[in-house]
């Protein structure tokens, strides 16, 4: 690859605010899908208009971490000649590792033991320790593949389980390829084969051996979002690197991509969301080329979300599930209820997580920008 001038910063304002919506879409949709789970709340219009919004909020969580992890490591390779995987790795613990264990020690050992939970009838799950071990090995996306029926208080994190795997992964081709682009090109195409196998063999008679293992084997490559991943390291690998043709797709980026996510929002069909993750990768180089605005109260409100935004996807189906069990206790069939959970769930899960980032993680922050690139 050849070095040229690396673009100057390592935090991207607008990819922050970003970061920030595509939470609330992550948790909009699960107030949504947890309803199924308390009878007592009725069902109301908002359901269906977040009913696939959390599939657009992590598509584009997978494409912005692909991007930024992709921008941070041709950076620190261009400015300094070399990617330390030591000190990437420390940093990646010390923002994941905290927040996802303590999420750990309550959605898996400590509430289902002192809450007589409805999802694991009181008692230990089956295969609990396997279980265990997978989540402390920072595996969680195999618990969710593997176990049925799903822990409702932590099931949001076999995405951060995929990210881990990623990131083990992804400094050491940064280092070593020549070829990011066919690395890249290569992983969508593995992603977009796993998603159509998916979708034509869950029509065949999976209790034959042969499709079952083979639907298997594709889910398990679908789960890992290769290809989403690779849609933001391809951005980024432009950014440093932009063949001629960018600039004039750039321009036209915004347009596409906001009549992408209308159509997506409606039509959630077979490969649509890689299609989008490739049209917002594009329009990622467009946010990050606008100037900074002054503050605003929108744009503070939005910075403050990107900050939380970690707490806030890793606490809020505790907080969901928690609103949901008082509404039903105490306003169980009401009509106005259905719509009030979203405004209080969302404000007490914005609120739980903006301590969370206050009194525990900042610590670990402070401790990871020791290791950043300097």
């Amino acid at each position: 690859m050849t070095r040229n001038a690396s673009p100057p910063t390592t935090f991207f304002v607008h990819l922050h605010s970003v970061r920030g919506i595509a939470a609330l879409l992550v948790v909009a949709n699960h107030i949504a899908a947890k309803k199924s789970f308390f009878p007592a709340i009725p069902y109301c219009g908002l359901d269906t208009f977040f009913e696939h919004t959390g599939v657009l909020g992590l598509t584009i969580f997978f494409c912005l971490s692909g991007f930024l992890i992709t921008h941070l490591l041709l950076t620190e390779q261009q400015t300094k000649g070399n990617i330390s995987v030591k000190k990437f790795y420390i940093r990646r613990a010390l923002r994941i590792w905290p927040l996802y264990y303590l999420i750990i020690l309550l959605g898996h050992f400590l509430l289902p033991m002192l809450v007589n939970s409805q999802f694991e009838g009181g008692q230990p799950s089956q295969y609990f320790a396997v279980k265990s071990l997978l989540y402390l090995l920072l595996l969680p996306n195999y618990v969710l593949f593997l176990f049925k029926p799903h822990n409702p208080y932590i099931d949001v994190t076999w995405s951060v389980g995929v990210e881990e795997q990623f990131y083990l992964l992804w400094p050491w081709i940064i280092k070593y390829t020549k070829r990011l682009v066919w690395v890249c090109g290569i992983l969508i195409l593995l992603q977009a084969l796993a998603e159509v196998a998916t979708h034509f063999l869950a029509q065949k008679p999976l209790y034959q051996t042969t499709w079952y293992f083979a639907n298997k084997l594709f889910r398990a490559l679908e789960w890992t979002r290769c290809g989403y991943f690779a849609c933001g390291a391809l951005a980024a690998f432009w950014l440093h690197h932009p063949p001629k043709w960018l600039s004039a797709v750039v321009r036209v980026a915004p347009f596409i991509f906001l009549a992408s996510v209308c159509w997506v929002w409606h039509h959630p069909y077979l490969l649509h969301y890689l299609l989008l993750a490739m049209i917002y990768s594009i329009f990622q180089i467009w946010l990050v080329q606008q100037p900074n605005n002054q503050p605003n109260a929108l744009g503070n409100l939005l910075q403050w979300l990107g900050n939380i935004s970690y707490s806030l996807y890793l606490w809020h189906c505790m907080v969901i599930i928690g609103v949901f069990a008082i509404v039903s206790a105490y306003w169980p069939n009401t009509p106005g209820a259905a719509w009030l959970v979203y405004p209080i769930a969302i404000s007490f899960a914005s609120g739980i997580s903006s301590l969370s980032y206050t009194y525990f993680e900042k610590y670990f922050i402070h401790l990871k920008n020791k290791y950043g690139i300097r």
